[in-house]
Order: C-alpha cells, then structure tokens, then sequence
C-alpha cells in the first residue's frame, strides 16, 4: 500500500523516465497536449502526478521500462496511481 507522498515520488522517478529520452519525453507531449512547462505546471499537484502514472500504465513497454529501472514489479505504478486517486487535493503536492 501506497500514502499519497511515496506515490508522489514514484510519479516523480516516473516523469523523469520518460523525460530520460527526448523520444518519450515527445510522445508523452504529444499524448497528453501538453508542452514542457505545462507539464511542470502539472507535475506540481497529485492529478498531474496521477496522470504520469496513468500514462505510463498505458503503454506495456513504457511500463516495464520503468520498472526495470526502478527495480519494482509492474503493479506497483497502479498502486501508486490509486493511492493517488484517493487523496483529495490540498494544495501543492
């Protein structure tokens, strides 16, 4: 089980995955609208947060990728995401 602050890491190591390579970096750009200030604006708060890890629970190939990486099992980016589904917004995350 996740608390909304270890989900919030996860969210963060996750967002800097994909921000590792300028090719996923784009295709998540692409993916969500975003450019790359909006998504610093975003990854300030628990839904955008939530919304890397959806993201990256999206795509099996990202999603293992950054398990490897992060030397977890493929379930915890979900369980990261509900614990953060769960929490109500206060603010800055």
């Amino acid at each position: 089980m996740y608390t909304p602050e270890q989900a919030e890491i996860l969210a963060i190591q996750a967002l800097g995955y994909l921000a590792g390579t300028e090719e996923e970096l784009q295709r998540l750009l692409i993916a969500t609208g975003m450019d790359s200030e909006a998504l610093k604006q975003s990854a300030q708060s628990r839904a955008g947060l939530a919304g890397i890890l959806d993201y990256i629970c999206q795509d099996e190939s990202i999603l293992l990728g950054f398990c490897e990486s992060a030397r977890i099992r493929p379930e915890e980016p979900m369980r990261a995401l509900h614990a953060l589904q769960k929490t109500p917004e206060t603010g800055a995350a």
